[in-house]
């Protein structure tokens, strides 16, 4: 957002970007990181793939400070030290919402997001990661845990093999086989008496 908002003001840094500037912001972070030799090869090397492909990806000269400042709309001593600082801090959280999220390229956001932190080792420590704030209490919690009506836990779709799997890492004696009623399903279920309790 690039309004200077009173959380704005607040920051000790604050970086309003142009619109739709995510990816260059973090890929440019990424640039930075490699040349710089701030990342965590042992576990780049232990727990990602392709490090490679996305190091070329980055090495563009669109992702240099310089080209940065104009196609983002930060100063480069603005960007430097940001960049500076995600580099130099053992623990580093980004927490991104809704703009990210549901945006066209969403997805291209969130990964130039996860891979700043993959590459640095930045993530599933305390005080690290990527940390998406979904628009409801807990609604990724709900999705990872099985809370979804047409998912199981993590994500999984309702197949012989996922069902099993679950089924075996709970040590579960009895499973969901087939999906529940999705929301508006639920409420007309409800208008025709067939649901029999309703927690709310």
């Amino acid at each position: 957002d690039p309004r200077e908002t009173v959380t704005a003001q607040q920051a000790d840094l604050h970086l309003p970007i142009k619109n739709d500037g995510d990816v260059s912001l973090f890929n440019g972070l990424l640039k930075f990181l490699i040349e710089q030799q701030c990342i965590d090869s042992e576990y780049i090397h232990s727990y990602t793939d392709g490090f490679d492909a996305l190091t070329e990806e980055v090495s563009d000269l669109r992702y240099d400070v310089t080209n940065l400042t104009s196609s983002i709309g930060i100063s480069e001593e603005k960007l430097t030290t940001f960049f500076q600082w995600f580099a130099q801090s053992s623990t580093a959280i980004t927490l991104f919402c809704q703009g990210v999220n549901q945006a066209e390229n969403g997805v291209d956001k969130g990964n130039a997001i996860i891979n700043a932190h993959l590459a640095s080792g930045k993530i599933a420590k305390s005080g690290c990661g990527p940390f998406s704030i979904t628009g409801q209490p807990n609604a990724m919690g709900g999705r990872e845990v099985g809370g979804l009506a047409n998912q199981l836990a993590v994500h999984r779709a309702f197949d012989a093999g996922s069902i099993k799997q679950v089924q075996a890492f709970w040590d579960s004696p009895e499973i969901a086989t087939q999906p529940g009623l999705k929301a508006v399903d639920l409420f007309e279920a409800v208008e025709r008496s067939e649901i029999k309790v309703l927690w709310i």
